[in-house]
């Protein structure tokens, strides 16, 4: 059973996508509130990184539609994407391995540091 109220959870979702629309960054949030529906990691990180993906994919269709984002930016952006590979096969292997008590640990330490990183910037 979820150890938040449905509202609370619901506003952590709602304030993560606000968040995320104006700074491009509510994964603190968003994370908290799907951390307190205790779902398992698995079934976390499937829902956190298809959630990361819609909206990300909103803000690039929304930087294009102002013309903010062009062919130039996308060629570097595509550099990128070798890291991005490599990083999501070191995330699975490392998934894999780690026991859920240390997963949901090492979670919170690291929204914690993106949440004290977000309110010291």
């Amino acid at each position: 059973t979820p150890s938040v109220s449905r509202a609370r959870s619901n506003a952590l979702l709602v304030g993560g996508g606000v968040v995320h629309g104006v700074f491009g960054t509510g994964g603190v949030l968003i994370v908290a509130a799907l951390a307190g529906e205790r779902m398992e990691k698995t079934r976390m990180r499937a829902t956190l990184a298809t959630l990361w993906l819609l909206m990300n994919l909103a803000m690039v269709a929304n930087f294009i539609g102002h013309g903010a984002l062009g062919v130039g930016s996308l060629g570097r952006s595509a550099l990128l994407l070798p890291a991005v590979a490599a990083g999501g096969w070191i995330g699975d292997q490392v998934h894999r391995r780690v026991a859920e008590r240390p997963f949901r640990i090492a979670m919170a330490l690291v929204m914690m540091a993106a949440g004290a990183a977000q309110v010291l910037r």
